[in-house]
């Protein structure tokens, strides 16, 4: 992810939410008052000592989302 600090500034004091859910938040509101958001590459390196469950992740984020979805 990468921010210009005006815009970060502002989506970030309207974000609620800060667990899985964060970048879908911040690229809707970034939608929602017009910003331009672009896609950048990344190189992704799997990690064995990562904490997010298979199931548990997925389930939280499912949740977090629909209660974005619910504060529009």
């Amino acid at each position: 992810k990468a921010f210009r600090k005006k815009p970060a500034k502002k989506l970030f004091s309207l974000v609620n939410t800060n667990g899985f859910a964060f970048d879908v938040e911040v690229l809707r509101l970034a939608k929602k008052i017009g910003y331009k958001v672009d896609d950048m590459p990344v190189v992704w390196h799997d990690s064995s000592e990562s904490k997010v469950g298979i199931l548990t992740g997925p389930l939280k984020m499912i949740f977090e989302i629909m209660a974005i979805r619910l504060k529009r």
